[in-house]
């Protein structure tokens, strides 16, 4: 999984939350991974790609259908619109 972590904290269109002074895109711990987006309306649809690409090369499957957003900032009918756009639980 890091090299795919790698790889999203790499790409120019996903950033991260900063946290301080730090920005931090994604943490891993065994098979689980969080991931802090500080514009998911812009950062997401580029993050879902990095995760179609992994799951390409690696024949390893990320299961969106148990993936759960967490907002700390975003307003209710924005994560409306998120949860209606993307598979997440």
């Amino acid at each position: 999984m890091e090299p795919f972590a790698q790889h999203v904290r790499d790409d120019p269109e996903i950033t991260g939350a900063t946290f301080g002074g730090e920005e931090h895109v994604v943490a891993l711990f065994a098979d689980d991974a969080v991931v802090a987006l500080e514009n998911p309306l812009r950062a997401l649809l580029a993050f879902l790609k990095e995760v179609e690409t992994f799951g390409e090369v690696s024949d390893v499957k990320i299961n969106l259908s148990k993936s759960q957003p967490l907002s700390l900032t975003l307003p209710k009918d924005t994560m409306e619109l998120l949860g209606g756009q993307y598979p997440f639980q």
